[in-house]
Order: structure tokens, then C-alpha cells, then sequence
């Protein structure tokens, strides 16, 4: 009795959806048809059925999401519902991803100076535009507000082009575990408050040496995935930085990353007072480290106690195992 029922789970078919060249496929689908929609907005769901159709699998739902919430934090997309302002007209607003309140599920936005909640379901995404979304009341540019900005060609093949390219760079190193859903979450919330900034440089300088010493394990270079330069920029953590251009090797010191241009065929890097224009891949970035780890250990405690003020369980452990490896060595033993 028990073998045929063992018999009947094996022979259930699971459909697994992670091989990177559908990875790759579903980050150019989407953000292709965000382009071709430029200007409205979806559900992740109406996203995932342009894609792939009434496929409803657990795989494919979530990949689909993690491509979505990786553009969203790399502000390739924007979060955004819809209200009735006093006349009953529907309006357009913007959704703060880290306004997000997990216990009462829903996100709470300003909508002409009143607090207002929004249930999950309700908020979509869409394109963000710098000339909407990046300007205040009076016309300037926020600067910095966007890490990503994409050059979108006027042509078809160009905007293809674009998304393989986004692509690409997004899904670099798709079996690298540094760099974690859950840390993700935590280097985007408010969990901390005041000692938010502290933690999120913490963490990226913590996940910068640990693939530092992944790489000079392996021997060798250029092996930082877009996720990490994300933290980089997020976290605004001073490095310095070695990279290939036009056959010439630049290094700079105690620099940022400010922002990633990508066009149809490279992108560009903006660090402070320069940028390094047409890279083409980014295996020419051969070396990262942050400009001074000093007190980073004093650091990394100071992060452990302040977890422990959090209630969630998952995210005290991701901090904890932040400096660990596998085999329960730490950062600092290198």
C-alpha cells in the first residue's frame, strides 16, 4: 500500500522553470512588453499571462515575480495604483515599495495629503519615465532617484536589442546565493529605522568581501552580479574599483557608483566625477573592494544585536549567516 502510493508521487510531473535560458527569456519578455506598454500599468499577473499564456505553475508565477520585483528595485519599474480623487475620476499614484506593512497586508500611500491603504492586489507596475516620475512640482530632476536608466531605441530590433542586453546583465550570475531574495527584502525595508543606513552598508560591504574571497578561491575576476552592484549603488558604500575599456585598465579610488545607463548595445557607469562610457559586458569590472573595512567586524556585531530587536526569524538568520559560509567560516578568518 505504501509503495503505490510512494509510486503515485513519483509519478506526479513537476514542471521546473529555472534553467537560465528561460530565465533569461522570461527578464527580456517582460521588460519588452513594459516598453511596448510604455506609460500603463499591470498586475504581475497580467504579466505573467502575456508571457506565458494561462500557465498558472508555482515556478513560473515565481519567476515571474522575482523578475518583476528585481526590476522594481532597480527602478526599471515603478509601483503604482489607482484612486478616485473627489470628482470620481481615476488617478494614477505612485507606490512606496518599502511603505508595505506585512502584518496588516497593504501599503499605505498619500493621496492629496490623506493616508491612504492599499491592498496588494490593487497595485501594479509599470514603466518608470524620468521626465514623470523623475521630477518634483517645479520641473527639476530628482538626480539620483533612479540607479537604472535605460536609453530606449526608437526601432523594434533596437528595443530587443535594449532587453537582451538589461537581460544580460540582470541574470549574469543566476546560480550566485549571495545575494538573496531575503537580503534583498531587508536592504529595501524600513525594518531598522534610524540605523537604516548603517545596515544596509554593513551588509553590502559584508556581501562585497564575501564574493571577493569566492572569486580569489576560484581565481578569478569579474564575477559580481548585477544584484551586487545594485546594493553598491543602493547602499552608497565608498570602493574602489578595477575595470577594462577599450583595451585599458582604469582603476579608481574611494569612488561610488551613482548610476548604470544601458543602451542597445553597453551600458555606462556613472561614478563620481566620471563616467566609463560603452562597456560592453560586465566581466570588464575585474575587481571590486570597499575603500576601508575598518571597524567592519565592530560592524557586523553591532548588526547582530540590532537584529535581534526585529521579530523575524528569517531575516535575524540571513543577518547572522551573512559573514558564514557553508563550512561555517567567516569573513574575517580571509
Amino acid at each position: 500500500m505504501s509503495e503505490n502510493k510512494k509510486k503515485k508521487k513519483t509519478d506526479i510531473k513537476r514542471k521546473v522553470t529555472n534553467f537560465k535560458e528561460d530565465i533569461f527569456n522570461t527578464y527580456v519578455r517582460v521588460l519588452m512588453f513594459m516598453i511596448e506598454n510604455k506609460g500603463k500599468s499591470f498586475l504581475n499577473k497580467d504579466i505573467r499571462y502575456s508571457i506565458f499564456g494561462d500557465d498558472k505553475s508555482i515556478p513560473i508565477k515565481n519567476m515571474v515575480n522575482r523578475c518583476i520585483d528585481f526590476y522594481v528595485s532597480s527602478g526599471i519599474l515603478i509601483k503604482v495604483t489607482i484612486l478616485k480623487d473627489k470628482n470620481g475620476n481615476d488617478t494614477e499614484v505612485v507606490v512606496d515599495k518599502d511603505s508595505y506593512d506585512k502584518c496588516d497586508k497593504k501599503f499605505e500611500v498619500d493621496f492629496n495629503g490623506v493616508d491612504v491603504n492599499v491592498k496588494p492586489y490593487n497595485v501594479k507596475v509599470r514603466l518608470y519615465d524620468k521626465d514623470i516620475d523623475g521630477v518634483d512640482e517645479e520641473g527639476n530632476y530628482y538626480g539620483d532617484y533612479y540607479l537604472v536608466d535605460l536609453h530606449i531605441p526608437k526601432s523594434r530590433d533596437g528595443r530587443e536589442n535594449l532587453c537582451q542586453t538589461v537581460a544580460s546583465m540582470f541574470t549574469h550570475i543566476p546560480d550566485s546565493d549571495i545575494y538573496t531574495p531575503v537580503i534583498k527584502k531587508v536592504l529595501e525595508s524600513q525594518l531598522f529605522g534610524f540605523n537604516t543606513d548603517f545596515v544596509t552598508q554593513t551588509i553590502s560591504k559584508s556581501i562585497l568581501r564575501k564574493q571577493n574571497i569566492i572569486n580569489q578561491c576560484n581565481k578569478q575576476n569579474g564575477f559580481y552580479s548585477m544584484d551586487i552592484i545594485t546594493s553598491i549603488m543602493k547602499s552608497q558604500i565608498n570602493i574602489n574599483v578595477t575595470f577594462e575599456n577599450f583595451g585599458n585598465t582604469i582603476q579608481l579610488k574611494n569612488t561610488k557608483i551613482r548610476r548604470i545607463s544601458i543602451k542597445e548595445n553597453g551600458f555606462d557607469i556613472h561614478f563620481d566625477n566620471f563616467i566609463s562610457q560603452n562597456q560592453s559586458d560586465l566581466n570588464q569590472i575585474t575587481y571590486i573592494e570597499n575603500t576601508s573595512e575598518d571597524g567592519l567586524r565592530s560592524d557586523v556585531d553591532k548588526l547582530n544585536e540590532l537584529s535581534k530587536t526585529i521579530d523575524n526569524e528569517t531575516i535575524k538568520k540571513v543577518i547572522e549567516d551573512i559573514v558564514r559560509f557553508e563550512n561555517g567560516v567567516d569573513i574575517f578568518t580571509f
